[in-house]
Order: structure tokens, then C-alpha cells, then sequence
């Protein structure tokens, strides 16, 4: 049998959402504490996120996504997903735990509106607007 990631991926995603589950929750970018990935990078294509997105959604379930660098947020939200969690602090530098990954909390509303236009543009452009 031939497994790829992405086979991997859409079909975990789909056997949750056929179980009942409530919310999707993926990892959208690597994670500090997880050997062979990056945090800053995303670890999906848009186009397997989209996946995931797009068969939770069919059956009404949400989808979040958990990354750490800007670059994997601002995918997931391209992708749909309906909510993000993100590292922010108010001074990185004395971070105890993920500061080299957290996006300075002053420069958050500027993030939040880019990705809200992202997010209107993907929208009046499948005229859900």
C-alpha cells in the first residue's frame, strides 16, 4: 500500500469528521517541540489544507488551525479555516517558551487586518460575501 502524507492527512480528516467530531484542529505549521519541522514554515500546501477544510466543512464542521510562523497563518486562512491559534507576546525577547516564534503583540492588529482582507477577498470571490 502506498501512503503518501497527503493521503494521510485527508483521509485522518475525514474519518473524524464521519465519527462525530465537533472541530478540526490541525497543526498548520511545525512545532517547537517536534523533531524534523519547522515552526515558522507551513507544514501543509495549500491545496492539502483546502482538503481538509472543504470535507469538514461539507459535513458542518469547523476547522482550526495552530501555527506559529505569519506564513502558515496566513495560509490556513486562504485555505478557510474558521479560526487560528497563533504565538503573540507582548515582548518575545523574554519570552519563557516560544519567543524566537511569537509575533510581537503590537504588530497583531496590522496581521488580523491583512488576513481579514484575505479573508473578504477569498469570500466575494466565491460570492459568499
Amino acid at each position: 500500500m502506498d501512503v503518501t502524507w497527503h493521503t494521510l492527512r485527508h483521509t485522518f480528516a475525514s474519518r473524524l469528521v464521519d465519527r462525530g467530531v465537533d472541530i478540526i484542529k490541525v497543526m498548520a505549521s511545525g512545532g517547537v517541540n517536534t523533531p524534523g519541522t519547522d515552526a515558522m514554515l507551513s507544514q501543509f500546501t495549500t491545496a492539502e489544507l483546502q482538503l481538509i477544510v472543504d470535507r469538514s466543512h461539507a459535513a458542518g464542521v469547523p476547522v482550526t488551525a495552530h501555527a506559529h510562523g505569519t506564513p502558515a497563518v496566513e495560509q490556513a486562512v486562504a485555505a478557510g479555516v474558521d479560526g487560528v491559534f497563533m504565538e503573540v507576546h507582548d515582548n518575545p525577547k523574554e519570552a519563557k517558551s516560544d519567543g524566537a516564534n511569537a509575533l510581537e503583540s503590537t504588530k497583531l492588529r496590522g496581521v488580523l487586518k491583512e488576513l481579514l482582507a484575505v479573508k473578504n477577498a477569498l469570500a466575494e470571490a466565491h460570492g459568499t460575501a
